[in-house]
């Protein structure tokens, strides 16, 4: 059975959720993807932004993993599957990330509740949280009050 490569940027940094959702999972490496954006749309997302970057984890996941986490990110109403490749160790890698769908393409501050959690992956995986506070701030000052609600976050 293949594992598939998972960039997590969201709350799924946080070890004992991503654990908890994807038994299978194991962290594999941070990584930094480059002309990338992190922005919430109230819920996590990341968009092209030329000389942008986005501070994350690539988790290796099982396929039953990967099926729970496209339930959990509401794929396709919600959430896309894309895919970025990387070079290890001189081998075309391809990197499974979620993109929110062209539906919510608002910006939404995020509830306190799931920017803590997003808060402490970022320190159990040594992240630099600049961009992160940068991404709150950023859709706190654009926002629209169109965006998606989670429920599942609600303060």
């Amino acid at each position: 059975m293949s594992n598939t490569l998972y960039f997590a940027y969201g709350s799924n940094l946080h070890l004992a959720q991503m654990k908890d959702r994807c038994p299978d999972s194991e962290v594999f490496m941070s990584f930094i993807l480059k002309n990338f954006k992190l922005v919430f749309r109230t819920v996590a997302d990341i968009e092209k932004n030329v000389g942008s970057e986005v501070n994350g984890v690539i988790f290796k996941i099982s396929q039953k993993d990967e099926k729970s986490l496209d339930r959990y990110e509401g794929v396709p109403i919600l959430y896309k599957k894309e895919y970025f490749e990387i070079d290890i160790e001189e081998k075309q890698n391809k990197v499974l990330y979620y993109k929110m769908t062209s539906s919510y393409n608002g910006y939404g501050s995020p509830s306190l509740k799931y920017y803590n959690v997003i808060e402490k992956g970022y320190e159990q995986n040594s992240l630099n949280k600049q961009s992160l506070i940068d991404a709150r701030e950023f859709s706190i000052k654009n926002s629209k009050p169109s965006t998606f609600t989670s429920q599942r976050w609600k303060d």
